[in-house]
């Protein structure tokens, strides 16, 4: 991400287990002991009466099955599957292990910092140390050490990192864009006050900005020469994937606005339909392939566990707000009945509804058996 260059920023296809020299170069934490921490996962479960990894697998099967199969190239994906985060809500596709690889020749992502890759510093400037630290070696666009849920999906599918679309500078398009702003909130921020440190690129923002891009950027390729290898090819539209990951800064804006729980939750209705409004735009304009993100503990986020006076009852023994993470969770149980709706309303699409927030919430789980292996995760 240094030098401002057309060229891609494109991960190797192999797997994401670095060597240690590369690790330690880098500021990482090492483990070079791949298959004793999902034993050790397993049964760590077992003891604190959760579910265990076979329990977990013989629930997901083969493979993320969008009508086809992706890889375990990654360490991201290998571990989204071990702690059970994956639902395979599709339309009119039978699951089996006989299903081709999957090939989308490109990604499209909305959300918030949870994926951002530059869409919030190409507007306000760089995300200061130790942002990118441990694997960019500096600014990188992200709110985060190192690499996003989106990078190592996308290194998965061999596609390079995807590029912001709000960053003029050097990017590059033909495999994808991200729309994704750091704050950002699926309700306009017009809706209600909300207070500083949120981004105006809502997910509203972010529908319109795709169906700009998605009529510019033919435009821009038909005319040929050296943009049009900047740009995706129109057939890509119909085959990528899309990325959704927001609507934890709805919940936690409104906390600060010192909302009781019941009054949060009053506002998941109106924020799912304004999301479902987005999905139905993308639909609209040929996306057939969703990855439906819910979000993660924000009871466990330390701004929240700082910013709010908890009693003692109210603490899990993870050290968890137990009412917050109560919220997250009617957010993500509405997320997944919207995710169903649409499945039967959309039925050509394929959706594939992944839970974060067990994921997420296992690690901080099991933080005693996993140590630091798993510090890329970051809420």
């Amino acid at each position: 991400m240094g030098k401002a260059s057309h060229e891609h920023a494109k991960p190797p296809r192999k797997d994401y287990t670095y060597d240690n020299t590369k690790q330690q170069t880098r500021g990482t934490t090492t483990r070079d002991d791949k298959e004793t921490l999902p034993r050790q996962v397993g049964e760590g479960a077992r003891e604190r009466g959760t579910p265990s990894r076979q329990g977990y697998e013989s629930r997901l099967g083969s493979g993320f099955e969008f009508g086809c199969r992706l890889r375990y190239r990654s360490r991201y994906l290998h571990w989204v599957r071990l702690f059970g985060g994956v639902n395979f809500a599709k339309s009119n596709y039978n699951v089996n292990d006989q299903l081709q690889e999957c090939e989308f020749p490109a990604i499209f992502n909305f959300g918030d910092s949870n994926s951002d890759t530059g869409g919030l510093t190409a507007l306000y400037g760089p995300a200061h140390p130790p942002n990118g630290i441990t694997f960019f070696g500096g600014s990188a666009g992200r709110f985060c050490d190192g690499r996003l849920v989106i990078d190592f999906l996308a290194g998965s599918l061999g596609l390079p990192y995807l590029n912001a679309y709000l960053n003029s500078i050097g990017s590059n398009f033909s495999h994808g864009a991200n729309f994704a702003s750091a704050g950002a909130t699926v309700r306009p921020q017009t809706t209600i006050y909300f207070p500083k440190d949120y981004s105006p690129i809502s997910l509203n923002v972010q529908s319109a900005e795709f169906s700009t891009f998605y009529t510019r950027s033919q435009v821009v390729r038909n005319e040929g020469g050296f943009f049009e290898s900047l740009m995706p090819k129109d057939d890509y539209f119909a085959s990528a994937l899309y990325t959704i990951d927001i609507g934890q800064n709805d919940l936690t804006t409104s906390y600060k606005l010192n909302m009781s729980n019941e009054e949060v939750k009053a506002i998941v209705p109106d924020v799912l339909s304004r999301y479902a409004k987005t999905v139905r735009a993308v639909y609209a304009q040929g996306g057939r392939t969703f990855w439906i993100q819910n979000v993660g503990p924000m009871g466990c986020l330390p701004y929240m566990l700082d910013g709010y006076p908890l009693t003692e009852a109210q603490v899990d023994r993870f050290g968890c707000a137990i009412p917050i993470n109560e919220a997250a969770q009617f957010y993500n149980a509405k997320l997944k009945e919207l995710v169903d709706q649409l499945r039967k309303e959309l039925s050509l699409a394929a959706f594939t509804y992944v839970d974060i927030y067990s994921i997420k919430y296992n690690l901080i789980a099991h933080a005693e058996e996993l140590g630091k292996a798993m510090v890329f995760f970051t809420l």
